[in-house]
């Protein structure tokens, strides 16, 4: 097979018979293609013409999907930690240490530890190093285990029951124990300096943020102020009352969090939680450029009409449908998920961060009339939503179906028959059909 077919191109719309078809199809790509198509178009173009045989360009093409195909999906990696108001380290590290063994922790925040013998605690927890900061009293006191796997580095602090660390990595984790009782001599803005871009703060608050009032909304301020999200558990923390005070905050993570509820000897029910952490193997991504291989396969569509053979339908179909797998991974194009742009438009983006705003004070305040409020912005939200994507499946579904030169699908289609569920026969090794009544 010839992969330099210089025939009359398919289409009506002939070009001034001066001009190849080569060339034809560089202008049409010049005025139809952005600049980075068009230079995908011609490198495609040119490794076409240029291989000797359909098998080479097969070959060659291949390379390309193969990088495509082992690009793993968006994935990350995953710090799973627990957070305990002990009670006394000395009185449960027994505890403790069978909720290593269940879970496998990463990283442990202790509160209320009360004073500790570091020396004695580092050889139990052997696979763990220990970061402690001592309390405004004996009862006080938090301890932060991370697993000897881990670079760190602990960051200066002297404000009491109050444990900051920096897990290394490719963006610096902070995590920060709080350990807040009633009577602590600090207030939250005394944290402010040590909130980073991307950081996690657990501790026991001794504040629901859902029932305390002022105490809660004194808390959410300072949070709100530090763009902070607070992340509850879904149940109680707290075993002698109904309170949830065992939570965290977070600034640019994702963290899932709930509480265990297996035995235990404290006050306090352990919380699980597992922080999302996106690892740079996956942050890349793919985009196939489907107007380059629109417009390149129209290009070889007389190529087809003249190589398909009935005689060898098999090998010659196959051909067919490898070539547009391979010529769809030739298109993909991968790129940095940092530079992913949202599809939504800039307008409907800023309406939904005001409607979650909104409804976080909402929760807080418990006005009715907020409520109401917010149920009514989030119906014209979905509303705004449904015409947005409505908009774009009609826009696509019109230039797929479109008369243009640029819908490859529009003349293709007319070679496929309409499909249906009756069997008339089978092709035999000669090339003979063999009917049921044969």
């Amino acid at each position: 097979m010839s992969l330099s077919p210089y025939a009359i191109p398919f289409f009506s719309s002939v070009p001034p018979s001066k001009l190849s078809k080569r060339n034809f199809y560089l202008c049409k790509a010049k005025d139809s293609l952005s600049h980075f198509d068009f230079n995908l178009f011609y490198n495609i173009l040119e490794e076409w013409e240029n291989c000797p045989n359909l098998h080479s360009c097969l070959s060659l093409w291949q390379e390309f999907s193969s990088t495509s195909d082992e690009l793993p999906s968006i994935s990350s990696t995953s710090l799973h930690v627990l957070l305990f108001n002990v009670r006394g380290l000395d009185l449960r590290w027994q505890e403790v240490l069978l909720l290593i063994s269940s879970f496998k922790f990463d990283a442990l925040i202790l509160v209320e530890t009360g004073e500790c013998d570091i020396s004695f605690h580092q050889k139990i927890f052997q696979d763990y190093r220990l970061l402690y900061q001592i309390g405004e009293n004996r009862n006080g006191g938090v301890l932060i285990l991370i697993k000897e796997t881990f670079s760190i580095s602990r960051v200066p602090c002297s404000i009491p029951n109050i444990c900051v660390v920096d897990i290394k990595g490719e963006d610096n984790l902070r995590v920060i124990g709080v350990y807040a009782p009633d009577s602590k001599s600090w207030s939250w803005d005394d944290l402010s300096a040590f909130v980073s871009s991307k950081c996690v703060i657990y501790g026991d608050f001794n504040v629901d943020i859902m029932d305390d009032g002022k105490k809660a909304d004194t808390l959410l301020h300072w949070a709100d102020d530090q763009s902070l999200a607070h992340v509850v558990p879904n149940s109680h923390t707290s075993l002698r009352s109904n309170r949830v005070i065992d939570y965290a905050f977070i600034k640019g993570l994702n963290l899932d969090i709930q509480v265990y509820n297996g035995n235990t000897t404290s006050d306090h029910l352990p919380i699980l939680s597992v922080i999302s952490l996106n690892s740079s193997q996956y942050k890349l991504g793919k985009n196939i450029h489907w107007k380059v291989f629109s417009l390149f396969s129209e290009y070889t569509f007389s190529f087809w009409e003249e190589n398909w053979n009935l005689s060898s339908i098999d090998i010659t179909y196959n051909n067919y449908i490898r070539i547009l797998y391979l010529l769809s991974g030739r298109c993909t194009i991968v790129f940095n998920l940092n530079k992913y742009r949202s599809a939504l438009p800039a307008e409907i983006r800023s309406f939904l961060s005001y409607i979650r705003a909104l409804s976080f004070r909402q929760l807080r305040t418990k006005c009715s009339t907020l409520k109401k409020e917010v149920c009514f912005l989030k119906k014209i939200a979905k509303k705004e939503l449904n015409i947005f994507y409505a908009t774009q499946l009609d826009n696509l579904i019109r230039l797929r179906n479109s008369s243009s030169s640029s819908s490859f699908w529009y003349r293709s289609k007319r070679f496929f028959k309409p499909s249906s569920s009756s069997l008339y026969g089978f092709i035999d090794i000669s090339g003979q059909i063999v009917k049921e009544c044969d």
